[in-house]
């Protein structure tokens, strides 16, 4: 598994992906990606700024990711961290080709970027989830990640997780 940074370039395969997991997620219930997150300008500016990775394995790209350490919504402002001076990143956005999901690929990432991220010198990985997306609730739960918090915005109730590395 790699994982390549983003270029201009992958915009559309990017929020074409992004697109088909939205419709997935809604057809699922799961209405944490509407159409007014993300953005097809957040994703653009993610990739920009040097946020979005794609994540290749097999010879093909499987999913993309955006990280960085930055709370996108002002969700994070109220959480007590249980590491609070910890170098951290955030993982926003871990989308894996909806045709491909339910097979663990989501797992193999996130046990990647973990290892990558520690290999970084980072210490912490913080996530938020919605509330109902119990699918992506029990993988983090089980790799170990502390629900430390919750938050509301407009889109719904999400929880906040932190794992230290």
């Amino acid at each position: 598994m790699q994982f390549v940074l983003a270029k201009d370039d992958d915009y559309a395969f990017i929020y074409d992906m992004m697109c088909r997991a939205r419709a997935k997620l809604i057809k699922n219930g799961i209405f944490q990606w509407n159409q007014s997150y993300p953005t097809a300008g957040m994703i653009r500016g993610d990739i920009i700024n040097g946020y979005t990775y794609l994540v290749h394995e097999g010879g093909k790209c499987v999913g993309f990711f955006i990280t960085n350490d930055i709370c996108e919504d002002d969700v994070h402002g109220h959480i007590v961290w249980k590491y609070p001076d910890a170098p951290y990143l955030i993982l926003h956005r871990l989308c894996v080709e909806p045709d491909l999901q339910s097979h663990g690929l989501g797992q193999k990432i996130l046990a990647e970027f973990e290892r990558q991220a520690a290999a970084a010198g980072k210490q912490c990985v913080r996530i938020d989830v919605f509330g109902t997306n119990a699918a992506a609730i029990h993988i983090y739960e089980k790799f170990g990640y502390g629900r430390v918090g919750s938050a509301v915005c407009d889109r719904g109730l999400f929880y906040i997780y932190e794992k230290k590395l």
